[in-house]
Parts: C-alpha cells; structure tokens; sequence
C-alpha cells in the first residue's frame, strides 16, 4: 500500500499536479482496489487499481497488466480525458461511486 501511494505521489508530480491531486487519485485509488494492482472484480471485467473494464483496458493498453506503475499512469490519463481534472473526478466519484 505504501507503495503503491508513494508511486502515484511521483506520477501526479512528474506530471504538474498539486498534492491536493495526489490525495485525491490515492483517495480514487484506494476507494477502487484497495491499492492492489491485481484485483480483480468477480462480477465484471473490472482490474487492477483503476478497476478498468476490459474495453478500457484495451484503450490504454494495460491487459491484465500488473504493472502498477503503468496503472497508475493509465488512470491519470483516464481521468484527465474524461473529466478534465482530478477534483471533477472526485466529485463525479462522491454522486456516482464510480469515476
């Protein structure tokens, strides 16, 4: 787990978020896996830390890809494509319990 919030710490800051950011994907991340790259939901295709469908898998090519490094930048670019920033993402999160 420590891991795991100190690698989405370094991807957040090597692309120009704050640390406001950072609690927010960790938050994100938590709430989704539970920090374990290799989850894998038992109802859906849902995977990893993201808990990416398959189709969403595919688009950003992490395959049952445990590479949490990977991951994590996948997510990141999941949720600037989709919402624009992390606290809309956290936002649309709280109403929804999904991102």
């Amino acid at each position: 787990q420590d891991e795991i919030k100190t690698l989405i710490r370094q991807e957040v800051e090597r692309q120009g978020g704050s640390m406001r950011d950072v609690a927010i994907l960790t938050e994100i991340i938590g709430k989704e896996s539970g920090f374990n790259p290799e989850i894998k939901n038992p109802r859906s295709s849902a995977f990893g830390l993201g808990q990416f469908l398959s189709s969403t898998q595919q688009k950003y090519n992490i395959v049952g890809d445990i590479n949490p490094k990977k991951q994590i930048r996948a997510v990141i670019q999941y949720i600037h494509e989709k919402h624009g920033s992390y606290a809309s993402a956290w936002y649309f999160w709280q109403e929804n319990h999904y991102y």
